[in-house]
């Protein structure tokens, strides 16, 4: 303990020492640096993708929106009332049962009954070598009338009626899929930081996809609000290259065969789709499927994880940097028992770039999301980039232990 004190004070007395403290501000710089490049820039992505003029209802194309049910008779009766008020020209929702086991198959007819744009079909019982939500979409777009098919959740809800017609605008000749934007909604049942976790990684998430797609990229997106052409599903047999997998089946789709000028990202709010809130279980559990699901993408795929697995490390060693920095000053100040004036600079060098280090994520993000109106998150940027790493390596450790329950057997 001695030796160690003679360091911290010789470290910090010798004018060597004093020169020595500027290794801290100078490092604190190198990641902010990395940070900006590896994160950062995709959260400008949103800014720089503008709203596109709403087209005439004559150029907007026939959508059909594809929703896959299993045990969701109370999540239909909800959701597709509000579909159907869409200020959309011409579209029809399809219902695929999943061989559910509640009273969803007794809404989806009375829901076919009392609308004409309302059309249902099932996965047969016999159907066991398939996932059945993979099966679910695949009957469900060929089923589809129209040459574009949204594949929506049964419990997500368009944020405005105007939904389809902001997704029908990049439907264009010179595109075949368009990724839209997913927002968590609010639930008074569910705690206040569990809401702020679950829509901060949910467009967290988003911005990174976006960004590696507006790169000439495109790697996958979440599993609702995605809109295709039915012919360029059908040319690149659905999805074929995730049967063994029960999930991660838009993703792979898009990561494989989505090319870079056909694929259009749409991130404004009126052409989002809310989904609840997940538990702290089941986002968890997200975390170890979009793991396995990214061990099993493209080349392309797995170096964007990888980068934003460096984000996440570095973002942490940056918040370390000011704690080590406090750490070693008070130890040496109060082993000399007088403050060195040498450090003043490095002090003030440090602490300003400390509270940038806080105040950047929340700042750069505030844009976003007042354009978006979601809450800024002022502080759980900073929990976030505590714990986000060692969430990262929990989920890859436990994604290890179940690989071998994820392979589906035929």
């Amino acid at each position: 303990m001695y030796l160690l004190s003679c360091l911290f004070a010789g470290m910090f007395a010798c004018p060597f020492g004093s020169q020595a403290l500027w290794f801290f501000p100078a490092a604190l710089v190198l990641l902010l640096i990395l940070l900006f490049l590896l994160r950062w820039t995709d959260w400008a992505v949103a800014r720089r993708v503008m709203a596109v003029p709403t087209a005439d209802a004559a150029e907007l194309p026939r959508i059909s929106i594809i929703v896959p049910c299993f045990n969701a008779a109370r999540a239909l009766e909800i959701s597709v009332p509000e579909m159907l008020r869409q200020d959309y020209p011409d579209f029809q929702i399809i219902l695929v049962n999943e061989n559910s086991e509640d009273d969803t198959a007794d809404v989806i007819k009375r829901l076919a009954q009392s609308d004409p744009r309302v059309r249902h079909t099932y996965v047969p019982d016999t159907s066991r070598s398939i996932e059945p939500r993979k099966l679910a979409l695949t009957l469900g777009i060929k089923a589809a009338r129209s040459e574009w098919v949204v594949i929506a959740e049964p419990d997500a809800l368009p944020v405005s009626r105007r939904w389809l017609r902001t997704l029908a605008v990049r439907c264009t000749e010179a595109t075949d899929a368009v990724m839209g934007l997913c927002l968590v909604r609010e639930n008074d049942d569910e705690p206040r930081a569990a809401l702020c976790r679950a829509s901060y990684e949910c467009l967290a998430e988003q911005l990174r996809l976006a960004a590696a797609a507006r790169r000439g990229n495109p790697i996958g997106w979440l599993p609702a609000n995605v809109c295709m052409r039915k012919s360029w599903f059908l040319a690149n047999d659905g999805f074929t290259d995730s049967l063994t997998l029960p999930f991660g089946e838009e993703t792979l789709l898009l990561a494989a065969h989505a090319a870079q000028e056909r694929t259009a990202v749409c991130l404004d709010r009126g052409g989002a789709l809310t989904l609840p809130a997940p538990e702290r279980r089941a986002l968890a559990m997200e975390h170890v499927k979009a793991c396995e699901t990214g061990r099993r993408a493209s080349r392309r795929a797995r170096l964007y994880r990888l980068r934003e697995t460096a984000a996440a490390w570095v973002h942490l060693f940056a918040l370390l940097v000011p704690v080590a920095y406090l750490a070693l000053r008070l130890a040496a100040d109060l082993f000399s028992n007088a403050y060195t004036s040498a450090a003043l600079s490095p002090d003030i060098a440090t602490f300003l770039l400390a509270v940038a280090l806080l105040l950047l994520p929340p700042l750069l993000l505030r844009p976003v999301m007042k354009r978006l109106q979601q809450p800024v998150p002022w502080f759980y940027a900073t929990a976030h980039a505590l714990l986000h790493p060692w969430r990262r390596t929990a989920a890859a450790v436990r994604c290890k232990w179940l690989r071998k329950t994820f392979v589906r057997k035929f």
